[in-house]
């Protein structure tokens, strides 16, 4: 995730927050369902991204749609697998209110 203003001196409003993810399989195939949680500080926001369907026999490392915003605090995203569930460590920022 790339994260702009940071270390607290400039304005949330003067940058934006770019998070990017990916996965890979154990190769069973299936429709992996995921989304975004986001946190600034005031309220949290669960941004739901389109499935992916994976074909059986596929390894293949597989990018997630990425999550662009404008956060109006200090904060926090979370890339969340819903299905099959599993929830990758958020990561954080810091700017000015």
């Amino acid at each position: 995730m790339s994260k702009r203003p940071n270390g607290g001196g400039a304005p949330c409003s003067n940058g934006q927050v770019t998070a990017t993810g990916g996965f890979i399989t154990n190769g069973a195939g299936g429709t992996v369902y995921y989304g975004w949680v986001r946190t600034d500080g005031q309220k949290t926001t669960i941004q739901p991204e389109p499935p992916i369907v994976i074909a059986a026999g596929d390894y293949r490392p597989h990018a997630v749609v990425s999550d662009q915003w404008t956060p109006q605090h200090s904060g926090s995203e979370q890339l969340v697998f819903v299905y099959p569930a599993y929830s990758v460590q958020g990561q954080s920022w810091t700017c000015r209110g």
